[in-house]
């Protein structure tokens, strides 16, 4: 039916900042995936089921190996 979104009244600047909050959710989830991907290979590929909160487990190993690992010469 036309039209049929318009039948439930939403307030346009709420609506708005759902729109954009879930926007830069998905948009930091995909940072972080990326991320891991450049540390992990092929991270990409087993990311069917994971979910946010798996993603940002990841990131926190992975980030934490790199930290514990020897220490690397800064260029300044």
């Amino acid at each position: 039916m036309e039209n049929d979104r318009l039948r439930i009244h939403v307030d346009a600047p709420y609506a708005e900042a759902l729109g954009r909050a879930s926007f830069v959710f998905a948009s930091a989830e995909w940072m972080a995936v990326y991320c891991c991907e450049k540390m992990q290979a092929n991270y990409v590929q087993k990311l069917a089921k994971k979910t946010a909160g798996n993603i940002a487990d990841d990131l926190n190993r992975l980030a934490g190996k790199l930290a514990a690992g020897p220490e690397r010469q800064r260029s300044v």
